[in-house]
């Protein structure tokens, strides 16, 4: 048996060729060439903002939800030379992704985000309406009677989700998981 001792902690693991990313936390993504497994060398380190909790491979590209930070998206078309590309602000924690094709299934601790992942898109995502850009208004009466009016507005179509808790953080009601205009 080898073991390959890492700073962090690992939370992640993936593979492509003869290569393991490792999802370590709050030290990013470690790139270890494993061609030799009994020699293993490290390639590059990817240093995230957040803590890198899931990894995902698209194309060319790793997708890291990276907690606090959202999903965070490298070019490793060279993977001695990782470089940042862009970002999704996810409405929660991004904890798990997974990839099909050009999109990224993100759980974030409050969603399950689809994010359009298509290299126009997250390149130069800055000025792209991202799935939490929207607006609440406050509901009405307040507080609440028998009947309440909430307000909402988006700012592109999409899946609209939303979610009635009590103080305590418990789900009390899903009052409207359906597709908006």
């Amino acid at each position: 048996r080898q073991y390959r001792q890492m700073i962090g902690n690992a939370q992640a693991l993936l593979k492509r060729d003869d290569l393991i990313y490792s999802a370590s936390l709050n030290n990013g993504v470690f790139i270890v060439d494993v061609s030799d497994p009994n020699n293993p060398v490290d390639v590059a380190r990817i240093e995230t903002p957040g803590d890198a909790l899931g990894l995902a491979f698209s194309g060319d590209y790793l997708l890291v939800a990276d907690n606090y930070e959202g999903l965070y998206v490298a070019d490793i078309s060279n993977p001695a030379e990782p470089r940042s590309v862009g970002f999704y602000d996810t409405p929660g924690n991004a904890v798990g992704v997974v990839c099909d094709g050009a999109r990224a299934f993100v759980a974030d601790y409050t969603n399950l985000g689809i994010y359009d992942i298509s290299e126009e898109n997250f390149v130069n995502n800055s000025d792209k309406p991202s799935p939490e850009t929207m607006m609440l208004m406050e509901a009405y009466p307040n507080p609440f009677n028998a009947t309440t009016s909430i307000n909402y507005s988006l700012a592109a179509p999409g899946w609209m989700t939303m979610t009635i808790y009590d103080l305590a953080g418990r789900e009390i009601d899903v009052i409207m998981d359906d597709f908006q205009v």
